[in-house]
């Protein structure tokens, strides 16, 4: 590969030329201060759309700085028409391969204009216009868009999207006996499974008293349940006698 000594951020395919030539192209763009360099290529024919590709010369394929292809096309179009080819498949294929490699711009796209995507425009918010409304109506416009704190419900803003649950209802409380018959229904077995699990020995007192809990437990927590209230009751389950 042979250069002008010049660099470029991008490069593409022009032409494929005589090396005769490559070497006055090569100079001629340098002091154009386009940048560009030349390397070997082997052109080929076909004796026939079956037959076998055949070598019939060797150029050189000139790359030139992107920005400035057109403008060496036009350069080139005037030189010997048989020292230049800009027309061959395998040209045509190493300039779509080096639009791959080309740097693209913030300015660049490769899509059109109406499929950019637009900025969302901002949601109106339809209390603070009638707000601002009513404060025109008035003449003291400034003064209540002043006075409206979106954030302090004492100025009068309703937000109708915000729903404030009211406080939980107090838990039941228990009356003694009914705690009492709880320790002794949950205490009384508790006590007996961690005295087989750890292995203590408990006095026969305090089993039969662990026992006696549990049972006193249970039949007073049944003997006091409550029926349920007249009105409660299911209409569809019969009278109430």
């Amino acid at each position: 590969m042979r250069s002008n000594g010049l660099t470029a951020a991008g490069y593409t395919p022009v032409a494929d030329v005589d090396p005769r030539l490559a070497d006055g192209l090569l100079g001629e763009l340098r002091e154009r201060a386009i940048a560009a360099y030349a390397e070997p290529v082997a052109t080929s024919s076909m004796s026939g759309l079956s037959g076998p590709e055949f070598v019939t010369g060797v150029r050189e394929r000139l790359y030139v700085d992107v920005a400035h292809a057109d403008q060496v096309k036009e350069l080139i179009r005037d030189r010997d028409r048989a020292l230049v080819d800009e027309t061959n498949d395998d040209l045509s294929w190493a300039r779509i391969v080096a639009e791959f490699d080309q740097p693209v711009g913030a300015d660049q796209r490769s899509w059109p204009a109406d499929e950019d995507l637009r900025e969302a425009d901002p949601v109106a918010d339809p209390v603070a216009d009638a707000v601002a409304d009513a404060g025109a109506r008035s003449g003291d416009t400034g003064a209540r868009s002043r006075d409206v704190d979106p954030a302090d419900p004492t100025t009068g803003r309703l937000d109708e999207g915000h729903y404030v649950p009211p406080p939980p209802p107090p838990l039941p409380q228990l009356d003694p006996v009914n705690q009492v018959a709880w320790v002794g229904l949950v205490g009384g077995p508790l006590l007996l499974v961690i005295a087989v699990l750890f292995s203590i020995a408990l006095p026969q007192f305090l089993s039969l008293l662990a026992v006696a809990g549990f049972v006193a437990g249970f039949i007073t927590l049944v003997a006091r349940m409550k029926d349920p209230p007249d009105d409660d009751r299911d209409p569809d389950q019969g009278a109430v006698i």
